[in-house]
């Protein structure tokens, strides 16, 4: 799969596209004839006076670039647009399109990312994760182990993008870019975390007023729009905050519930145990007369009375 697609352009002879190349061969055919050294100078000077404003910058065509950047990329030299080639657009993954600084890279991104049978070995606990040094043969289990022997050994730096192998080439503005976002979700992540478990909805009926009413908790952060300071923060906290009047008087109300049901299952008890029956044959007492408490009469003796 190209990276490009190449095509055919004609330029008329009279295009600016010549005339940088035009001025150099002038240059050289008017040195080629020059009396003396003074006079090929003057010649070299001009020529590189006329060059210079001529300089038109080379911009970058690439798919990558043009999807990065939202318009072609200049480069003032020839030199500086190579560079950029070779780094960006040289070594590029076929599946994912992320450019790598060199092949060595790029195959161990498509060994750890795209092959098959790599997959099934670390899903077995084979040590697939190479060593960045091409010298060093070593293999680890996990990248955090390769992490460790390259800085012990290999004396990498600590803020080096261990994750170039996921990300391939990035700028320096794009992983700071990339880290701030990071570092935003996560604070955001912890921020709902206890959010969530300060928010209590508490509802209770208020027998005065015969209105139920509900306290809620201050909303989530997240919900809030960015542009809002924290005076509005704070008034809302204020706005949610339950007031002692209203615990007071829930704690009376909770109260007063209590003794009621207390007393209901009491007096159910009471009614319950006068309607028992217990049967003649039972005795309380061993060859002691049969007697029952007071109060609990026999199915026998009910009927007599009546009479």
């Amino acid at each position: 799969m190209l990276l490009y697609t190449p095509r055919k352009v004609i330029y008329q002879p009279n295009d600016p596209f010549f005339e940088e190349g035009n001025i150099v061969l002038r240059a050289y055919w008017l040195e080629r004839d020059a009396e003396n050294e003074r006079d090929a100078a003057l010649i070299r000077q001009e020529a590189n006076l006329l060059a210079e404003d001529l300089n038109r910058p080379i911009y970058c065509q690439q798919k990558s670039c043009l999807d990065h950047h939202r318009q072609p990329r200049a480069f003032y030299s020839t030199a500086a647009y190579e560079a950029h080639y070779e780094a960006m657009h040289n070594h590029v993954c076929t599946v994912c399109h992320k450019p790598f600084p060199s092949a060595y890279w790029l195959q161990i991104h498509l060994d750890e990312s795209h092959n098959v049978l790599i997959e099934i070995q670390k899903e077995r606990g084979d040590k697939v994760f190479q060593c960045f040094v091409e010298s060093c043969t070593k293999n680890f289990i996990s990248p955090k182990m390769r992490r460790l022997h390259l800085i012990d050994k290999h004396h990498y730096p600590k803020t080096f993008p261990f994750d170039i192998v996921k990300t391939g080439s990035l700028s320096f503005e794009e992983r700071q870019r990339r880290a701030r976002r990071y570092t935003t979700k996560q604070q955001y992540v912890e921020q709902a975390q206890q959010d969530s478990k300060m928010m209590v909805v508490d509802t209770h009926h208020d027998p005065n007023t015969n209105e139920s009413s509900s306290i809620q908790s201050p909303p989530s952060l997240n919900c809030l729009p960015k542009n809002q300071n924290t005076m509005d923060m704070d008034d809302k906290k204020k706005k949610y905050k339950k007031p002692p009047q209203q615990c007071e008087r829930k704690f009376n109300v909770d109260k007063q519930q209590n003794k009621e049901t207390s007393s209901m299952d009491v007096d159910e008890l009471t009614n319950q145990m006068s309607r028992l029956m217990i049967p003649r044959s039972v005795a309380f007492g061993r060859g002691a007369k049969r007697t029952l408490p007071h109060g609990i009469k026999t199915k026998q003796q009910q009927p007599s009375q009546q009479q």
